[in-house]
């Protein structure tokens, strides 16, 4: 059983009436027999009750890449990574504003928000219009083997995720 808190901050939740359970999942890939697509890590989880009409809520938007690599400095990234902060970490989500798409390889976008352990599944959001959507999901960090420097980011598609919920 998975259970979803809603406004979950310092380990803390506001209100037990709003804990949503997940009665459905959608994986890209579950890993079984050792395979690991990485373009596919991802899930999508339904939840029992309709908490975005209190909370809000975010829709997605898969958008070209020419035009996510194009518009430097313009996206929004939140993630619970396991260094932030430091007197509770992975119990507060971190925020960074300004980041960018760089590239795309091998299925992924590539991207320099600030990412750490934790963060995966973290939503990359963009501004359309006065709408926020999510334009891709965190899902790894390319570090240097030697010295253990972030090299760059790695975000699922959101047209991935798409084609394979179209195919479910």
């Amino acid at each position: 059983e998975i259970k979803f808190f809603p406004n979950f901050i310092n380990g803390k939740i506001s209100n037990f009436r709003d804990i949503a359970a997940v009665k459905k999942v959608f994986y890209g890939t579950d890993f079984k027999n050792g395979k690991q697509d990485i373009d596919k890590d991802w899930a999508i989880l339904v939840l029992d009750k309709p908490l975005g009409r209190k909370y809000g809520y975010l829709g997605w938007k898969s958008l070209p890449n020419d035009v996510l690599i194009r518009n430097k400095n313009a996206f929004f990234f939140v993630g619970y990574s396991i260094d932030f902060p430091n007197f509770n970490p992975g119990m507060i989500a971190g925020f960074e504003k300004g980041c960018s798409i760089t590239g795309e390889e091998a299925g992924l976008l590539l991207h320099d928000c600030d990412t750490a352990k934790g963060s995966s599944g973290g939503p990359i959001i963009a501004t359309i219009g006065s709408q926020y959507y999510i334009v891709g999901l965190n899902n790894m960090e390319f570090k240097n083997r030697r010295t253990g420097q972030d090299i760059i980011n790695a975000a699922v598609k959101i047209s991935t995720i798409e084609e394979a919920l179209g195919s479910q």
